[in-house]
């Protein structure tokens, strides 16, 4: 979150590089050509519901752009991203995921279109767009993940950033970053590559959480999709179109919500104003944690929190998802979904 062209999104990953921990004086920022983090405006304070760990989110004023504070190093992630974080089977949300996201890009690919998703997970998009007839390829940084895409659906992935992963230039048709971006220590390097390997009228399709959307501002730090610091950027709107058109892309279209996405990000949202336990629900729903167990077993406050999320969850999401329907309608939806295809001019690049 830098001024400069090109440090504007790649500042935290410098800092990390440099070894700059917490304590980032003024005096190291001006050394190093990072100080107008230190002008950086503090939007709020944020909490890692693993780790319990604080942190800031931070807008640089000339970019606009939201980031996490303090960046983490690349030695520190494997503590935010726990083995029970990814869960050992497909969760329901995940299915459901894979289904909601290919029926988005059936219109837009047709049978032998090689398709690339970074940071696929385990995989379940590109299991039903080869079933589609597309020639499939995925990245994912997670090893628990990308073992069930490889062993269990046999798909090639890439245990790589998509910079790292030598894909040949102008080879794919569509490439995907479903919720994937914001987790990049540096999107424009991201978004540079894909525009390189996609094949000249080849379209990308990104989708986050949008920043600036209703929920975001009702809920604050309480929102379920800040996930700090595992969402080391937080898109708004016009920072999301402004870094495409940077990296050489132009919109085609954007979708503003997601009815399921929001009514549950919603939901988890109250419940964490109310419960002692940050995304208690979220956890129980992808099985990290047992309903059972926790009522059986826990102690009264997690048995109170336990039974109120699943009650939330019989008696509010419906409702919710009307809602939801309802924010959408004003444009305030909780995702930004942006279908983009590289400038012309570029195409020689």
């Amino acid at each position: 979150a830098v001024a400069t062209h090109g440090e504007q999104y790649c500042g935290a990953r410098r800092i990390r590089q440099l070894g700059l921990g917490q304590a980032m004086t003024l005096k190291h920022l001006q050394r190093h050509g990072l100080e107008s983090l230190a002008r950086a405006e503090t939007l709020l304070l944020a909490q890692d519901y693993i780790t319990g760990e604080p942190f800031r989110l931070i807008r640089q004023r000339e970019s606009g752009l939201v980031a996490v504070h303090p960046f983490p190093r690349r030695q520190d992630m494997g503590k935010y991203y726990p083995d029970q974080y990814y869960g050992e089977k497909p969760f329901a949300y995940e299915i459901n995921d894979a289904r909601s996201r290919f029926r988005a890009m059936r219109r837009q690919i047709k049978p032998g279109d090689n398709v690339l998703d970074i940071g696929c997970g385990r995989g379940l998009l590109l299991d039903r767009l080869r079933g589609a007839g597309c020639a499939v390829a995925g990245t994912e940084l997670s090893e628990h993940s990308s073992r069930y895409a490889r062993e269990t659906l046999g798909l090639t992935v890439e245990r790589k950033n998509i910079e790292d992963a030598g894909f040949p230039a102008r080879s794919f048709d569509c490439v995907t970053m479903f919720h994937s971006l914001e987790h990049m220590p540096c999107p424009e390097t991201a978004l540079n590559e894909a525009r390189r390997i996609l094949k000249p009228n080849g379209k990308t399709l990104i989708e986050v959480p949008r920043f600036d959307s209703g929920y975001a501002r009702w809920f604050g730090a309480k929102w379920f999709h800040l996930d700090v610091p595992r969402h080391l950027y937080h898109f708004e709107e016009r920072t999301l179109l402004a870094l495409l058109e940077r990296t050489g892309f132009q919109t085609l279209s954007v979708r503003k919500y997601g009815i399921v996405y929001d009514a549950f990000g919603c939901l988890q949202s109250m419940l964490n104003g109310v419960c002692s336990e940050f995304n208690l629900l979220n956890d129980i729903t992808t099985k990290r944690k047992s309903a059972w167990t926790l009522l059986r077993s826990g102690t009264w406050r997690q048995r109170r929190d336990a039974l109120v999320s699943l009650a939330a969850l019989t008696f509010l999401f419906g409702p919710l998802l009307l809602v939801a329907g309802g924010v959408a309608a004003f444009g305030r939806g909780g995702i930004l979904r942006v279908w983009a295809t590289p400038f012309p001019q570029r195409e020689n690049e």
